[in-house]
């Protein structure tokens, strides 16, 4: 017998569990709406290692948390690069 549970619903039951153990962190999803910022800017920041992360996705499906401060590392990087000379 087959699960009736769909992915989505397994993807936000994980991501449940993951901001009840951190209340404060961020998925990349929020933080870029919260930012406005295009997801290749994201991207760089978080290959660069420059945004602090809470906790690691365990596998496919399942979000990476970002520290709430990422909020502000991303806003001073996009003020930074579009700041007239």
């Amino acid at each position: 017998m087959e699960s009736q549970i769909t992915k989505e619903e397994k993807s936000k039951y994980y991501t449940h569990i993951m901001k009840s153990s951190h209340p404060d962190a961020l998925t990349r999803k929020e933080i870029i709406g919260k930012t406005n910022c295009p997801p290749y800017t994201f991207d760089y920041l978080n290959q660069c290692g420059r945004l602090p992360v809470v906790a690691i996705s365990l596998k496919r499906g399942i979000p990476t948390m970002y520290h709430c401060d990422s909020i502000k590392i991303v806003q001073d990087h996009i003020d930074r690069r579009y700041k007239s000379c």
